[in-house]
């Protein structure tokens, strides 16, 4: 159902898993539509990486623009484990903003994974095409 309503975004189709809870408020132009709510992600896969226990809210407005998809908004995630084939990252609390098109969001991404005794902190910043990735360690 989902895939149908965005019939250009054929990665779509890579994606997969359960979403235990989502509750939707839609008000606004026909055209203009604004989607408020929460979700609880159980499982959520894509190429290889999963998003497990993913707690978060939405606040978005979609319209066209010459065709395309154009977003407002944010969607938060509270917590989360994002789980690769070598490690896995116990979300903190994130953001993924919307200022356009669809395909573009802003993302502000915690995390932290313990490897060796090590924890390592992650913060991913900027935009999904050219985002800036820090690093950093305790002990360092």
């Amino acid at each position: 159902m989902i895939r149908g309503m965005f019939p250009k975004f054929t990665r779509l189709d890579l994606l997969e898993g359960t979403i235990e809870s989502l509750d939707i408020y839609i008000k606004g132009k026909r055209n203009e539509p604004k989607f408020t709510g929460r979700f609880d992600i159980q499982e959520l896969k894509y190429r290889g990486s999963m998003l497990q226990d993913c707690e978060g809210s939405f606040n978005l407005m979609a319209a066209k623009s010459a065709g395309d998809i154009q977003l407002v908004g944010s969607i938060i995630l509270e917590k989360g484990i994002v789980a690769t084939p070598k490690t896995s990252v116990q979300l903190e609390e994130s953001r993924i903003r919307f200022s356009g098109p669809i395909q573009s969001p802003y993302l502000k991404l915690r995390g932290n994974t313990v490897i060796d005794r090590v924890k390592i902190n992650i913060a991913i910043d900027g935009y999904k095409e050219k985002p800036q990735i820090d690093l950093s360690s305790d002990p360092a």
